[in-house]
């Protein structure tokens, strides 16, 4: 992903969240991250999320939005308190 690149606490929490999941969409999107984050093209990601490369740029263009314009443990905080549905960022 371009220039994004995640922090080993970071992929570390992502991680802990992905197995929290119960939503699969929401789990696959976690991966999505987690992989975009360590170098992972968008290609390589979509084959193998088995999605299309367009939701995976669509994933890329939120994530990076979310990563460089707050804090990243809010965000997490936010979802493993289970107010997942009241934080706008994580709808959807």
């Amino acid at each position: 992903m371009d220039d994004f690149q995640l922090t080993f606490q970071q992929i570390t929490s992502l991680k802990a969240l992905h197995r929290l999941q119960r939503d699969r969409r929401f789990a696959d999107r976690i991966k999505a991250v987690v992989l975009l984050g360590s170098g992972w093209t968008v290609t390589q990601v979509a084959e193998v999320l088995l999605v299309d490369e367009k939701t995976i740029r669509l994933c890329n263009h939120s994530t990076k939005a979310v990563f460089r314009n707050v804090c990243f443990l809010p965000i997490l905080a936010c979802v493993l308190s289970a107010k997942k549905n009241r934080c706008g960022l994580l709808s959807g």
